[in-house]
């Protein structure tokens, strides 16, 4: 049998969890199923734990937890940053196909702070929404970081009640420019971080983890009266910088103020399984500690942890990065006092959890949980030689095997980083391995033993045959991973400071459904635009900072959200229930070459395509698409190639006094006006109306947001002379064109809606061979 046959696929390993989920569920029909405690902390490492070795012993419930149950010293997060590893824990697959990533840097690491406009994919599948399937009442208490609008929150996706925060104890911030985080009862604000809940960042101290007990308490003990089973999903976050602790553990610990955090945080646990003893539930609640990746040694040693003797720590793939401390705990089931050495992942918690409650995992998506209950309960299984994938963002980093681990890419922070202060692995530089470049070594991947260098610090040679025969074991899994990999669509890609905690942008999306309130947030646009003009013009901004810089961006997603909401408005209204801008392109073109004289006519502007049964001469498509001397002589023409103008003169401008970085988005902006000019000069636009009519609005949507981009880019430039003559020549500019698009739509629209829904540009015989008596 070769190495590459040793190793299961994915498929293989898909259904023996299906397998023995189901073998757990016909054994258990007829039993209660267990309540799930999953107890989740923020950064802590794997050598904060005096059962692995930290020289203070300041664990001692967590330490006897791990006596009472399974210690998993080769226990791995999906990711080495909190988000994509929280996301990975409730969907069960890795980050880069639930869409926890992100695409605009290489191997770059994305999270959710306040700015991110993304959430949880509403295509994932989440654990508590699966265990609802039995009856079970799920509880989120603490850190959510799955994304903070209102569709992310955990209430939307499956939780039925929650206490915490959506995003991390940063702070505190100016309410002038950023709010500090909320904390929520359910859907119910309560307050915000170091407002009604308290947090001194001088002293460290804050109440916060001793409210989170009792919240999980209480949950525990309603749903025990209640006899329902419950899945609590305990998530602490007082490791995590800048740390807290309350008065009566300040100073109490050897290791300062992350060590009287996580003495706090062992308390709380240990409250926990007390309250399970006292109850009498303990036999039937199987409780999973772990955190959600390695200690921040960038806030080490007063604010971060330990990663005993693993390489680096927090946003890297090296060990101390993604090797987490974990302790599986279920009085009667689990036999006390075992070590498994079973390498295993925070997404298997997900699976593990579902055959638990004898639910059957998703059949419809690749899962890379695997049922972890014949390990726990001591069972023959094949789970051994599952691999470890580490992903930093969207590269596939390294990959373990065994006992071997090989790096296909290494990085630990960029050189600007570095010389600024910020280090992922102070003190532990391995020459070629720490690097602070991107370095590939796909061709020759760089392999350590872990046994024998679990520091990895002494790569195997190449020469030797152990390398060869290794790689000769490892290569086939990547190869067949890669192959199988579908990535899902990245939700961590975009940032606007808008969406901080504004309701208004997801009121505006909802609110907007017919014509009139289109031509409403037209006028809108139009004297917000002005505003900004005059806002700048008499040198305001400078005076009321306060008001003026959340403005623009609420306006901003306003108007990007409104224009998005209008181009499904015009192809509903085009064409009745089509909906979509695809859908009328395709129904309209179909409609359009099946017409009688269509064919000749229609193939006579694609440029070199021979029309059938045409005497016509060949046009070509670059002719076909300039503007005529008609065109550009009637008002219409006229507008637009203004406003072409106007956008190049933006541009020229603006590039004058900024950064290089931002020179493209107003050429952007010009294409965009540019390429409406052509099709609106061109009778492809009367053939295709389902197509462009759309389009224009959706090329509007993208110059709205990309003007006021830019304009509050410029805002919180330091107003040197030229740039402020730049926001003034680019507040005049941008002005005048959304005074031309205004005139120009306005005139569309009206045109449009006077003639019942058809395009004021279309003959008669083409308004009938396009009309809606036929739409399904």
């Amino acid at each position: 049998m070769t190495g590459a046959q040793r190793v299961m696929s994915p498929l293989t390993l898909t259904l023996l969890s299906a397998i023995t989920c189901c073998s757990l569920a016909e054994q258990s029909s007829n039993v209660s199923p267990p309540n799930i405690i999953i107890m989740l902390m923020d950064d802590m490492g794997w050598g904060d734990l005096g059962v692995f070795g930290q020289p203070s012993k300041e664990t001692p419930n967590l330490d006897a937890m791990a006596a009472q149950g399974m210690l998993f010293p080769d226990f791995y997060t999906a990711n080495p940053l909190c988000s994509p590893s929280r996301a990975a824990l409730l969907t069960g697959r890795l980050p880069v196909r639930n869409g926890f990533y992100t695409t605009n840097a290489h191997a770059r690491n994305a999270y959710t702070p306040q700015e991110i406009v993304g959430g949880i994919s509403q295509d994932e599948i989440l654990l508590p929404q699966m265990l609802k399937k039995k009856g079970y009442v799920s509880k989120i208490v603490g850190k959510w970081h799955l994304g903070h609008r209102p569709q992310y929150l955990p209430l939307e996706n499956g939780f039925d009640e929650w206490f915490g925060a959506p995003n991390c104890h940063f702070g505190p911030y100016n309410n002038s420019n950023r709010p500090n985080i909320p904390m929520y009862n359910d859907s119910e604000m309560l307050g915000r971080y170091y407002e009604e809940f308290k947090i001194d960042k001088k002293t460290g101290e804050s109440n916060l983890t001793q409210i989170y007990l009792l919240e999980g308490l209480d949950f525990i003990n309603r749903q025990t009266e209640a006899q329902r089973p419950f899945f609590l999903y305990w998530a602490a976050d007082a490791t995590h910088a800048p740390v807290y602790a309350s008065k009566r553990f300040l100073g109490k610990s050897q290791r300062g103020r992350y060590g009287d955090a996580v003495m706090e945080l062992d308390y709380s646990v240990g409250q926990i399984l007390s309250k399970l003893y006292s109850l009498g539930i303990e036999n039937n609640t199987f409780v999973f500690f772990t955190s959600d990746n390695g200690a921040a040694l960038i806030s080490a040693p007063d604010e971060g942890g330990s990663n005993g003797p693993f390489l680096c720590g927090k946003q890297t793939t090296f060990e101390g990065g993604m090797r987490e401390p974990a302790i599986a705990w279920w009085p009667g089931h689990i036999e006390e006092g075992t070590v498994s050495f079973q390498l295993a992942n925070v997404m298997d918690l997900f699976t593990t959890s579902l055959a638990l409650a004898g639910i059957s995992p998703p059949d419809d998506r690749i899962m890379d949980g695997l049922d972890l209950t014949p390990v726990l309960l001591n069972r023959p299984h094949t789970l051994h030689n599952r691999p470890i994938f580490y992903y930093r963002g969207n590269e596939l980093m390294a990959v373990r095997l065994g006992q071997y681990k090989a790096h296909y890419w290494t990085w630990s922070n960029s050189w600007m980083e570095f010389k600024n202060g910020i280090n992922f692995c102070p003190g532990q530089e391995v020459p070629g391995v720490t690097t602070h470049t991107q370095k590939e070594h796909t061709l020759q991947p760089i392999i350590f033993h872990l046994g024998r260098d679990p520091g990895e610090k002494f790569p195997i040679s190449v020469l030797t045959k152990e390398y060869l025969d290794v790689l000769s074991r490892i290569s086939p899994v990547v190869e067949q991973h890669k192959n199988n990999l579908v990535p899902g669509l990245p939700q961590l890609n975009m940032c606007d400071v808008a969406v901080m905690g504004s309701l208004l942008v997801a009121f505006v999306c909802f609110a907007v459904g017919s014509r009139p309130k289109y031509i409403t947030a037209t006028v809108l646009e139009f004297l917000i635009t002005l505003l900004l003009f005059l806002l700048y013009l008499f040198k305001l901004n400078k005076r009321v900072t306060f008001f003026f810089w959340p403005l623009v961006d609420v306006f901003n997603s306003i108007f990007a959200a409104v224009y998005f909401i209008v181009l499904s408005l015009v192809a509903l209204t085009t064409y009745t229930v089509t909906g979509t801008l695809a859908g009328g392109y395709f129904r309209c073109s179909l409609r359009y070459l099946t017409s009688e004289e269509s064919s000749n006519n229609f193939f006579s502007t694609m440029g070199d395509i021979e029309a059938p049964n045409s005497n016509r001469p060949r046009q070509t498509a670059l002719l076909s698409v300039l503007p005529s001397k008609e065109f550009a002589s009637s008002r219409k023409g006229m507008l637009l190639i203004a406003e072409v103008a106007l956008s190049l003169v933006s541009f020229v401008c603006f590039a004058a006094s900024t950064a290089a970085a931002f020179v493209t988005v107003p050429l952007l902006e010009f294409l965009a006006a540019l390429f409406l000019l052509f099709a609106y000069s061109t009778k492809f636009n009367e053939r295709f109306k389902g197509f462009l009519w759309p389009l224009m609005d959706f090329m509007r949507c993208v110059t709205a947001s990309i003007i006021f981009f830019v304009i509050s880019i410029i805002s919180v430039s330091k107003y040197t002379d030229g740039s402020s003559k730049a926001a003034g020549v680019f507040g005049f500019v941008a002005t005048i064109v959304f005074a031309l698009d205004f005139y120009v739509i306005f005139n569309e629209l009206a045109g449009f809606l006077k003639q019942g829904g058809e395009s004021t540009d279309e003959p008669s015989r083409q308004q009938d061979e396009f009309s809606d008596s036929d739409s399904d």
